[in-house]
């Protein structure tokens, strides 16, 4: 068994303990009763709904099927974001949690994850190079590619990239407003030459399958109107493909008014 499918047995373990012990049920059944912990089930769901994104497309290439399920994850990101102060927010949400927004090619549940990470990370924090892509993130998301240029010229001369693993990154979003196609596509390919090097940047249910920050600014360079093709076996080029779904399913259909009139 190679390291791909050992991977995809791991997150297929995550997905059997979810639905085998009723532990879904467990949350769908507290947010419709309003009774346990709102942001607590909620977040389950969230963990759940990147499993089987992650399991659709690596296990059987149903890209309709993890485009879904990415909504489903953002949808409940937002619904769970609603339920918390702004502080609780940071905590909570970051730069790669947006990345299912990104990949659901929904405009409006990426406009709307685009409005949460932005104004989180616009305010100076501890680390000003990973709120400076924070905020590029979610101005690209929201459409704002003007901000997004200007926001960069504002804070690139002003942040010491020091012996930072992001100043690759900062270098994505540089060639996304200023550089060539080939300059920009060389940027995106240096992160994927690190993986090894950044493995403890990676998700749990992602090690081994891909490179997700790699993946998710070659998203947002598509989004940003970049239209660079990308070649590497830890970047799924199917997900780049930025077209527009306007009638995504929502995969957790008891849960749809709860989930939606929270955040809409």
């Amino acid at each position: 068994m190679n390291v791909v499918d050992k991977r995809i047995r791991h997150v297929k373990s995550h997905i059997d303990t979810f639905e085998s012990v009723d532990f879904n049920e467990q949350c769908i059944q507290n947010l419709l009763s309003g009774s346990g912990s709102r942001t607590g089930s909620l977040g389950n769901l969230v963990l759940y709904s990147h499993a089987m994104a992650i399991y659709s497309w690596f296990a059987n290439k149903d890209i309709r099927a993890t485009k879904n399920w990415f909504f489903t994850m953002a949808s409940l990101q937002l619904a769970k974001m609603s339920q918390m102060s702004l502080p609780q927010r940071r905590g909570a949400f970051s730069l790669s949690d947006a990345s299912a927004a990104a990949y659901s090619d929904y405009p409006g549940v990426r406009r709307k994850i685009g409005g949460v990470l932005e104004p989180l990370y616009s305010q100076e924090g501890d680390d000003p190079i990973f709120d400076f892509l924070a905020v590029q993130a979610g101005l690209i998301l929201r459409g704002e590619i003007e901000s997004a240029r200007s926001a960069l010229e504002r804070t690139i001369n002003n942040v010491s990239f020091g012996a930072s693993r992001r100043a690759v990154d900062i270098c994505v979003f540089d060639q996304i407003h200023h550089g060539s196609d080939d300059d920009l596509r060389r940027s995106i390919l240096r992160i994927c030459e690190l993986t090894d090097q950044r493995l403890d940047m990676e998700g749990g249910y992602t090690e081994g399958l891909m490179n997700s920050d790699a993946t998710f600014y070659a998203k947002l360079c598509r989004i940003a109107g970049r239209s660079i093709d990308i070649e590497h076996p830890m970047i799924p080029n199917a997900w780049l493909e930025d077209q527009e779904v306007m009638d995504p399913v929502f995969m957790l259909p008891r849960l749809i008014n709860v989930v939606f009139e929270s955040w809409r």
